[in-house]
């Protein structure tokens, strides 16, 4: 059969061409990139007025900076970024000594580690202390930071009476530096100010690993809650004492799961969890975390100092990952005869002084500070 030319009225009718489907994604994009960027265009105009005043005014590199950076973490919170996210370094949280050395601040996290009876409950108490007490109340200085405390008692030793007794005796140490005033005054003043800063103070007291998790995790709901029976004061101290109190049933749980077919969390998973947790917390609200661990002595390497703690690590690597600051405590000889007198050593940041104190009813009390020569 003849092949029909194009003039008789039959011609092929073809498709436009179409673009593969990244193609024209990318198009899209393409388009609503460039309808974004006309939109900021429009946004950041101004006008002669204001390039005006920016030329008028005479500032030097610092207060162009300290505008910038105030404007940038205002911008930040709007988003929703926490005030980790600020460029400004928060204070320093004002604490008892020895624990004032290192300059700790919001953010850091200090573990305190040493064997038993070694004085590490009784810093946490004297950091508890220097928080909730009041800078001044009519007139009298008790030298605290009025701030909010919650602590998490993990070992069950904890006493609740010896917080009490420590905090009767700054106040009444601060009414003795107070000579002005009425002693009648004074005493009813004593008491006012000693439920006001009980009452800033939060004990949890948890006996599972799952129970300080799942503390940690309404952390959040409780944190505001706190804040608004405290007019807007947030928590600037949490303090856990034992942090490793759950290691040992943690690890015999996981092992005895080995031989059954239950399903359990092991050692590992849940201190990446809770370091997880408050690694979260400390980035929203910006707290200090003061933490408690029992130290287990190591047999000395050869080529090791002698006047370094030699112990074995036995929290997981996230949990040592999280620590930023660390402090070895000793205990007093047994054979030393009259004041029991305990040390604290750096470890890090490695310090080259040691302090020597001991503890009393009214607190813990530096005596001495020791130059390390083997530094």
């Amino acid at each position: 059969m003849p092949r029909r030319k194009k003039s008789e009225g039959w011609i092929r009718k073809r498709r436009a061409p179409v673009a593969p489907r990244w193609r024209r994604r990318s198009q899209a994009g393409d388009s609503s990139s460039s309808r974004k960027r006309e939109l900021d265009v429009e946004s950041v105009t101004v006008t002669p007025d204001q390039v005006c005043g920016w030329c008028a005014t005479d500032e030097t590199a610092v207060d162009a900076f300290q505008g910038w950076a105030s404007k940038r973490s205002e911008s930040r919170r709007e988003c929703g970024i926490g005030r980790a996210g600020d460029l400004r370094r928060p204070p320093v949280v004002s604490i008892a000594p020895p624990l004032d050395r290192a300059a700790l601040r919001p953010g850091h996290v200090l573990e305190i580690a040493g064997p038993s009876g070694s004085g590490k409950t009784e810093l946490l108490i004297q950091a508890a202390v220097s928080c909730i007490l009041p800078a001044s109340f009519n007139g009298v200085s008790y030298g605290g930071s009025e701030a909010v405390v919650l602590m998490f008692d993990l070992d069950g030793r904890f006493d609740i009476a010896r917080l009490t007794s420590v905090l009767k005796a700054r106040i009444n140490a601060a009414h003795k530096d107070d000579t002005a005033s009425n002693s009648i005054c004074l005493e009813e003043q004593g008491e006012e100010v000693l439920r006001a800063s009980l009452r800033r103070f939060y004990c949890l007291r948890c006996f599972k690993s799952f129970e300080f998790l799942a503390s940690l995790k309404s952390l959040h709901i409780q944190s505001s809650r706190i804040s608004q029976e405290h007019h807007g004061k947030a928590v600037q101290l949490v303090l856990i004492d034992g942090i490793g109190s759950f290691y040992w049933l943690d690890w015999m749980s996981s092992c005895a799961a080995a031989y059954t077919s239950r399903r359990t969390l092991g050692v590992q998973r849940f201190s990446e969890l809770i370091v997880q947790e408050l690694r979260n917390l400390r980035n929203t609200k910006l707290f200090l975390v003061l933490a408690t661990k029992a130290l287990l002595y190591a047999p000395p390497k050869r080529k090791a100092i002698a006047s370094r703690i030699q112990y074995r690590e036995y929290m997981p690597a996230a949990w040592q990952r999280f620590v930023t600051h660390r402090l070895f405590l000793q205990p007093p000889p047994q054979a030393a005869s009259g004041a029991r007198v305990f040390t604290a050593q750096w470890d890090k940041p490695s310090l080259v002084e040691k302090d020597e104190f001991f503890i009393h009813n009214h607190g813990v009390q530096v005596v001495t500070k020791i130059v390390d020569e083997h530094l």
